[in-house]
């Protein structure tokens, strides 16, 4: 029970935790691109995870003040376990090699390998992390999309 828990109530909560960023995020691009009549949109940067592709959208392209470089990693590992869960039912081996190593060394406080299966246990520790990250990066987003509009008005 205590490896099955987390699975029914804190993974699906990752998975939702991690669209709100994304849509998020891509809705407020979609947003700035219109208002500063940019032709080239998200959809069309290239990169290894979503994370690098909105920094080099917003920066280079939107030239947009929407720096996450600080917090990459946690970033990125949030949404590779989204995927794992998504992808793999939230097996462990859904994990880049890099991932697999930090989760086992335990240098991710809340996130485990269940006993049996290979399963991510995830617990509400790294769930309340989460959310604090992702609601940091949204305030930002939203402060400085604020300060835009007035600055247009």
């Amino acid at each position: 029970m205590k490896e099955i828990l987390p699975r029914l109530v804190v993974n699906p909560f990752i998975v939702a935790l991690w669209a709100l960023f994304e849509s998020t995020v891509t809705e407020v691009a979609s947003l700035i691109q219109k208002k500063k009549g940019v032709a080239l949109g998200l959809a069309d940067i290239k990169g290894k995870h979503f994370r690098s592709r909105i920094e080099k959208y917003y920066i280079h392209v939107l030239e947009f003040s929407f720096d996450i470089s600080d917090k990459t990693s946690q970033v990125d590992l949030l949404g590779a376990i989204r995927n794992a869960i998504v992808h793999s039912n939230g097996r462990v081996e859904g994990l880049s090699k890099t991932n697999t190593e930090l989760i086992n060394g335990d240098k991710v406080e809340g996130v485990s390998e269940s006993s049996y299966g290979g399963y991510l246990i995830i617990d509400l520790r790294y769930a309340k992390k989460s959310f604090e990250l992702v609601e940091e990066y949204l305030r930002l987003l939203f402060d400085n999309y604020g300060a835009l509009r007035k600055k247009r008005e």
